[in-house]
């Protein structure tokens, strides 16, 4: 009886038949997967809102921030005054907020919990002040989603 060594062929064609089943594996399980689930948020502009009581604020806006992705998140949202004013945001004690809080009076808003999808979303209050002469006007506000803090 005799017996045959396998030829460098025969080696070749294993190998290359390994790595058609991993590449089919591989590409199979991209296929199948869930697409990715994100946050994204959207905001309109400020509009007017009164003042809460004794802040001595020369006007104040409210802020609408709507999570329109497809997962919870958390949201930053950054406030650009308009030159002579200066403008924050105050979220403390408003029942709009609906429990997701930030640090504040600041210009920059971090939520402290994770905003879910297509719900109210977040009703945040800009205080601005105007040095004198100057016309208080709503700040420029971009808002972001962001890792937890």
């Amino acid at each position: 009886m005799t017996t045959q060594r396998a030829t460098s062929s025969y080696y070749v064609a294993a190998a290359a038949l390994v790595v058609a089943i991993a590449s089919f594996l591989v590409l199979t399980a991209m296929v199948v997967r869930s697409p990715q689930r994100f946050s994204l948020f959207q905001w309109g502009a400020p509009t007017a809102a009164s003042c809460l009581p004794g802040s001595g604020d020369d006007a104040c806006f409210r802020l609408q921030v709507h999570n329109t992705g497809s997962a919870d998140g958390f949201v930053q949202c950054s406030l650009s005054p308009v030159p002579g004013t200066s403008a924050l945001f105050h979220t403390s004690g408003l029942p709009s907020v609906n429990g997701i809080g930030g640090y504040q009076p600041s210009n920059t808003f971090w939520s402290s919990r994770a905003v879910p999808p297509s719900g109210e979303g977040l009703t945040l209050l800009i205080e601005v002040k105007a040095d004198k002469g100057v016309t208080p006007t709503a700040p420029s506000v971009v808002c972001l989603s962001v890792p937890a803090l």
